[in-house]
């Protein structure tokens, strides 16, 4: 019972560095790829329900639109209920890793360690969180770490239709048939039964065919797979770093203030083993992608914090109990050392996500009239600029939040853009200016006045 109450109050403790860590985040606007996906996600009936599993835009990930058109149909535009929403999916995601590690074994205090390493990687779960497109590596972890759930308990019907949910969310989990079926060998069970999982994947395939979704051969450039032995080799570095470090140095400190080194039993070899093929094949699709993405690193993490959870069990139950009770307190009181760093590296996301807030504030302030064009005058010494803000869905953005009576414009233009496509018919111009990272807005010129100025 003492056990218990103590490891409740680490997860409590736990819970609430992270709160602290990502909760101050919900705050700013959308950045990029969330005007797209909010746009064209809205639910209008069941025919835009029908679209959202029947058609797709570039990518097929039916259970992330609707995840933003059910956000958009109960909250609109503001953006606090869709960061709000990925706050609760990371806890989701920790919450069955958590159940994942007591099923395949762990003790409590190691399954609550693997929960902790994930949750507090430094690498992916911030970018997860923060940008509200994220979401699509939190929904993707979190079917897979159920569906294996389900297959582990032997509830084959329910690891099916959560393994279909999976790949209906994020392409890189597509793995999970091949990783279920060695788990199914190192534990000398019948691989048989992840049929259903294989069935799942069959009908995902078929979906993707006929919805129009790009593939390998028609993907854009950077979302082709590139085999150059230097760019893999260079991807499996970049991979192993944002996926493994922080479990590997807590691993070792361990070792270090237990001053034991790792025994395995039969059991924990198996825990091992098991996470590493999960490891491994998380990134059996994005490792020959020549875009890299910390987002990658979400998905398979999760082996990699249940193979080091594992040996530091190892550790653990050879070590002397005060001298692990002392290294536990230091281990709940790491995250609280570290929320500055993390606080930091949140700045990359939320910075963007305010200057989007403020522009979208300063433009509805000047109550723009119908067919008005905004032209966004970039400072590109910033990071945090129109660029990063809206980058290509210039269109979107004004369709979402301004039905699109206002038109954007950013100039100079992102490289993705022509420069042609700057609308020409507009009633009214308005400019705001980007200085010193604020938005003010420019002496405005109705559409004739300014061409009278230039002739």
């Amino acid at each position: 019972m003492r056990l218990t109450r103590s490891l409740a109050g680490a997860a409590v403790a736990l819970l609430a560095a992270w709160l602290l860590a990502y909760g101050p985040t919900i705050a700013g606007g959308f950045i990029k790829d969330d005007f797209g996906w909010i746009y064209h996600s809205r639910l209008s009936g069941w025919s835009s329900l029908h679209t959202i599993f029947a058609e797709a835009e570039v990518f097929y990930r039916p259970m992330v639109q609707l995840s933003f058109g059910v956000t958009e149909a109960l909250f609109g535009n503001n953006p606090v209920p869709y960061a709000l929403t990925n706050l609760l999916l990371g806890l989701a995601c920790a919450a069955s890793i958590l159940s994942l590690a007591r099923t395949l074994g762990l003790v409590p205090w190691a399954a609550l360690a693997a929960t902790a390493v994930w949750a507090f990687n430094f690498h992916g779960i911030n970018m997860a969180i923060v940008w509200l497109s994220g979401r699509t590596s939190l929904l993707g972890t979190l079917f897979s770490t159920l569906a294996a759930i389900a297959f582990l308990r032997n509830r084959v019907i329910a690891a099916g239709l959560l393994a279909f949910a999976a790949f209906l969310s994020k392409e890189e989990v597509l793995a999970l048939p091949v990783i279920l079926v060695c788990w199914s060998l190192i534990n000398r069970t019948d691989p048989r039964r992840t049929a259903s999982i294989w069935i799942a994947l069959a009908i995902y395939f078929v979906l993707r065919i006929y919805s129009g979704a790009v593939d390998i051969s028609n993907a854009p450039p950077y979302y082709r797979f590139d085999f150059d032995p230097v760019h893999v080799a260079t991807n499996v570095l970049e991979y192993a770093d944002r996926s493994m470090t922080l479990a590997a140095l807590l691993t070792i400190a361990t070792a270090i203030g237990l001053g034991r080194l790792p025994r395995l039993d039969a059991a924990e070899r198996r825990i091992v083993l098991m996470g590493a093929i999960w490891l491994i094949g998380g990134f059996a699709v994005t490792i020959w992608l020549p875009v890299r993405s910390s987002l990658y690193a979400v998905f398979p993490s999760v082996g990699a914090v249940v193979a080091a959870s594992a040996v530091m069990s190892s550790i653990v139950r050879q070590g002397e109990r005060h001298r692990a009770s002392r290294l536990a307190v230091a281990a709940l009181l790491l995250p609280f050392l570290l929320l500055p760093i993390y606080w930091q590296r949140n700045v990359r996301w939320t910075e963007l996500r305010d200057l989007s807030n403020v522009t979208i504030k300063a433009i509805k302030a000047d109550q723009p009239a119908s067919q008005t064009l905004v032209v966004l005058q970039d400072d590109l010494s910033t990071r945090a600029n129109f660029r990063h803000v809206f980058g290509a869905l210039l269109p979107e953005a004004s369709a979402l939040l301004f039905d699109n009576q206002v038109s954007l414009w950013i100039d100079p233009p992102p490289p993705e853009i022509d420069p042609a496509a700057k609308p020409t018919n507009a009633a009214q111009i308005l400019t705001f200016r980007l200085i010193d990272g604020r938005v003010q807005p420019a002496p405005t010129a109705s559409a004739r006045g300014a061409q009278m100025s230039r002739r």
